[in-house]
């Protein structure tokens, strides 16, 4: 393995004095490549190597019911909101860290940091953060402490599944001691669990009076073992009263060697614990979750008794697949993006998941039943009902179909918007599910409408696409010519431009057409696509046109027509 940079080295202090051993920063470590000649440091490349593989709920540490996951565990995670860090660094190079309250200070939104990443920030006071050199302690000055919420400032959150990182802070410092500047990325905090991590190499230097000086970070996902940062071994955590306790194993190991310092998955047999000699494995490290065999009489009760409280409190669940859904309706969809996604007819189905009681009553773990609805298909109702096979874990079981029992699925214990909840054959359900039907390509999915028109139109038909990103809209006009009215045919094609951003206007989207009569020629304009009555009966298009931001009218529609 390449040798990595733990980032927060501070060979500066060897600028005031030798007396700290032989600590001092060697090129040979930097990954078999020469830095030492670098005059400057460079943005880091945050783009990930790869995109995150999917991981079914009952396989993601997340998701499951742990203590750890609930952002209360120890104590509430609102207080890192106000909390600010500070870092200073013993003789030794070993970091001290602490969070603390201050009423005059507070963290200042909308700022950068040296490398431009969007970060919170405060201004540090001279002397309260420092470095120790035998008997010399150096202040930290013109300090700038930053923080990034939810997002890792060296590797893009397209790096991680989607809401992984919302629990996690990292925090970096930008300041002088003496002659030396400190620009350094320091530690991920997850403010659910409390504990601490490494997330960040060194890849450059500059050479300051003749020492090499960390100038170039990289995320550790790009080193290394390549892992997620979170799955290496927790390095510590913070306690209650903003204390930060650091383990044994890691203090010995960072000083020992802190130019080479890289966190590590030490195969410990336990998971770490906010405990001073709690030292293990990170919660998130993947699970082996291939096991089909029962688990321990006692994991079996775990399972039982967890799933009926989450019976009690949460008789039935409601789903329908909105993953191709885009709330954020200030952006145009990359329409070849969202198809490759396959995307389209996921929300046709709804879905609903009750428990009932299992024949041995109460204390058994419940039966579920499941059914499943097509839009605007009555004859296409399923109801399945599945019971337990075997208990695997004390968050985990293996279902069975009562009519089928080679179908399969797993059921586990999960916490969705932190509430406790199940994953069904992999889909976590959320108890505060709210259904709105369809989205509205699903809704229109091949469809054909047509309408008798007005005094001026007539014959006009929609005939949409096979996955309703796109539509024909023709009619027939009325036009004076030559002292007479005339008709004559149109045909406009429109496609998909966004979608609503409210979730209850799952029956109206954004479409675009490039179209002289509604603006310039070879503009493409922007109008609302709308559907009313029962079944999405009758469909409109806004009788003006607008930019994507601005799709026209809202409330004026018009080439009115009903489903064929």
């Amino acid at each position: 393995m390449k040798k990595l940079l733990f980032i927060i080295y501070f060979s500066i202090v060897a600028l005031f004095l030798t007396s700290c051993g032989g600590h001092f920063f060697n090129p040979r470590y930097y990954y078999n490549r020469s830095s030492s000649s670098s005059s400057s440091g460079s943005a880091p490349d945050t783009g990930p190597e790869k995109l995150p593989d999917e991981v079914p709920a009952d396989e993601d540490p997340f998701k499951l019911p742990e203590d750890y996951n609930d952002p209360n565990y120890q104590f509430p995670a609102d207080k890192f909101k106000n909390w600010l860090f500070k870092a200073s660094f013993q003789g030794d190079k070993l970091p001290i860290y602490n969070f603390f309250n201050d009423n005059s200070r507070s963290w200042i939104p909308g700022g950068a940091d040296w490398n431009n990443i969007t970060a919170e920030y405060y201004n540090g006071k001279d002397g309260e953060n420092y470095v120790v050199s035998g008997i010399l302690t150096v202040s930290i000055t013109s300090l700038k402490v930053y923080k990034y919420p939810g997002n890792n400032p060296l590797y893009s959150s397209l790096g991680y599944l989607p809401g992984r990182m919302d629990r996690f802070n990292f925090y970096s410092i930008n300041g002088e001691a003496s002659v030396a500047p400190l620009k350094q990325y320091l530690i991920a905090v997850d403010t659910y669990s409390k504990f601490i991590f490494a997330f960040g190499a060194i890849t450059g230097t500059k050479n300051v009076m003749g020492q090499d000086v960390p100038v170039s970070f990289e995320a550790v996902e790009k080193h290394g073992d390549k892992k997620a940062f979170y799955e290496y071994d927790p390095i510590g955590y913070v306690t209650e009263n903003g204390s930060v306790i650091l383990y044994e194993r890691y203090k010995t190991e960072f000083v020992d060697a802190p130019t080479s310092y890289m966190p590590k998955d030490h195969n410990f047999d336990k998971m770490a614990q906010p405990t001073p000699t709690g030292q293990g494995y990170s919660p998130y490290r993947p699970l082996n979750a291939s096991s089909t065999e029962p688990a321990p009489e006692e994991d079996q009760k775990t399972f039982k008794d967890n799933i009926n409280t989450i019976k009690s409190n949460y008789p039935e669940f409601k789903y329908r697949d909105y993953s191709g859904y885009m709330v954020d309706g200030t952006s145009a969809i990359d329409l070849n993006l969202w198809k490759s996604g396959n995307y389209g007819s996921l929300s046709l189905k709804s879905y609903s998941y009750t428990f009932e009681t299992a024949s041995g009553g109460n204390g058994e773990a419940p039966n579920i039943k499941v059914v499943v609805e097509t839009y605007n298909n009555a004859s296409a109702r399923e109801e399945k009902t599945y019971k337990v096979k075997t208990i695997t874990s004390k968050y985990k079981a293996i279902y069975e179909n009562t009519a089928n029992p080679s179908d399969t699925v797993i059921v586990s214990l999960v916490r969705v918007n932190n509430k406790d909840s199940i994953s069904f054959d992999g889909t976590s359900l959320d108890p505060d599910f709210e259904d709105h039907g369809p989205i509205f390509t699903d809704r229109v999915i091949g469809a054909r409408f047509e309408g008798t028109g007005d005094s001026s139109t007539r014959n006009i038909v929609y005939q949409f696409n096979s996955d309703g990103t796109e539509f024909t809209l023709t009619y027939e006009e009325e036009y004076w010519e030559w002292f007479e009215y005339k008709w004559r045919s149109k045909s406009f094609t429109y496609t998909l431009s966004r979608f609503d951003n409210d979730a209850n206007n799952n029956y109206r989207a954004v479409y675009g057409v490039p179209e002289g009569t509604w603006g310039t020629a070879g503009d493409i304009r922007h109008g609302w696509v709308v559907l009313e009555g029962n079944n999405d009966g009758t469909i409109k298009v806004s009788g003006s046109y607008g930019t994507i931001l601005t799709p026209g009218s809202g409330s004026s529609y018009g080439y009115s027509a009903n489903r064929k």
